[in-house]
């Protein structure tokens, strides 16, 4: 049997929120939620990447693109249908996670979660480049806005919102120097 497509429907799909240019879109009736994001212009800095809500008729549901990025995805369809309605909300609460790790970034936590704990913003990051023989730092913000730093031990620990996770070689780690030059 020989078989061959000659066009492919279009379907009108409306993409709102923290994208970079929202509104009703034309696409192929074979595309995808991440497909119409894209058309859109792809989600903005602004944009959460854990909640996007896809609205069908009377029935919402979210995707969760960490999903799709870092674990092994199965579940969901992707599948775009005409009249979907995509939402992009604003980013929710995040961690960063700098130095020595295979993915530094800014990564927004789950689904009403406010903090994290350090092995979990770890993973999220990859894991160490280095398995042992790293020095732990967080860096966090008081209610002045002042800047505090706690070395860490282990990887129990919690990272809240807004916190700053940094992983360095232990022998190129400094914390609490001073260092004082000129006449």
């Amino acid at each position: 049997v020989f078989l061959s497509m000659g066009a492919v429907r279009l379907i009108s799909v409306r993409v709102t929120g923290e994208v970079r240019k929202p509104g009703l879109k034309q696409i192929t009736g074979l595309s995808t939620i991440i497909d119409a994001i894209s058309l859109a212009g792809g989600i903005k800095k602004t944009g959460s990447l854990r909640r996007v809500q896809v609205l069908r008729g009377d029935t919402i549901f979210w995707l969760d693109i960490y999903e799709l990025m870092y674990t092994q995805f199965g579940g969901q369809n992707l599948a775009i249908r005409d009249g979907d309605q995509i939402l992009v909300p604003a980013i929710g609460a995040t961690v960063a996670v700098s130095g020595d790790v295979k993915r530094p970034g800014i990564f927004e936590l789950g689904e009403d979660r406010k903090n994290i704990t350090v092995q979990e913003a770890v993973e999220l990051a990859g894991g160490n480049i280095r398995s042992k023989g790293n020095s732990l730092i967080i860096k966090s913000f008081d209610a002045e806005g002042r800047e505090t730093f706690r070395k860490l031990d282990g990887n129990q620990s919690i990272l809240d919102d807004g916190d700053i996770l940094v992983i360095k070689r232990r022998n190129f780690a400094s914390l609490g120097t001073v260092s004082i030059s000129g006449a």
